[in-house]
């Protein structure tokens, strides 16, 4: 079952206590266009991988988290997100 969820730029993530003190159970995490460095998303990609999730990183640029994604994309948004879906559900 997919149940996606997002938060745009700008927004606090909600119901963030539930979320943190909940084990993740997230198969994968998906980060497009963020670099990384503003909380609370800074720390979120780093909880779901030690979770056990496969991270994949959209972005056209590389930050200084990208080596710890699994799995990242050097491409616009509006090229690899339609390619990531195909792969993941094909």
């Amino acid at each position: 079952m997919l149940q996606p969820d997002i938060v745009w730029f700008r927004e606090i993530r909600y119901h963030l206590e539930e979320i943190d003190q909940t084990p993740g159970d997230a198969k994968v995490f998906l980060s497009i266009r963020i670099s990384g460095h503003a909380y609370p998303v800074a720390g979120s990609f780093e909880r779901a991988r030690s979770d056990g999730a496969w991270c994949i990183k959209i972005n056209k640029d590389q930050t200084e988290f990208s080596p710890h994604f699994d799995d990242k994309r050097f491409e616009p948004a509006a090229v690899e997100v339609p390619k990531l879906v195909d792969e993941l559900f094909r």
